[in-house]
C-alpha cells in the first residue's frame, strides 16, 4: 500500500497543539513504513511551521528516518 501525504496532515503530525494532532498520530499506527509526498508539500510544510514559530527538525527527522519520501519533484 502506498500513502500520499499532503501538508495539512504533516503539520498536524508535527505540531502538538494542532486540532488534528491526535488524529494524525493515530494514523501512524496503520501507516505503511514509508509515505510519499512531493517537494512542494515539504516546502509548504516548512513555510507553515516557520511562520508559526515551530521547529522544522521533526519534519527533517521524518525524512531522515525514511518515513517521509519525496518522489514527485517539481
Amino acid at each position: 500500500m502506498i500513502w500520499l501525504i499532503d501538508t495539512g496532515p504533516l503539520v498536524a503530525l508535527i505540531v502538538g497543539t494542532d486540532a488534528r494532532h491526535e488524529w494524525a498520530r493515530a494514523q501512524l499506527k496503520v501507516a505503511p513504513a514509508v509515505v510519499v509526498t512531493c517537494d512542494a508539500v515539504i516546502s509548504e510544510t516548512l513555510l507553515l511551521l516557520k511562520r508559526e514559530g515551530h521547529s522544522c527538525d521533526d519534519l527533517f527527522d521524518l525524512a531522515d528516518t525514511g518515513f517521509l519520501r519525496s518522489d514527485f519533484p517539481f
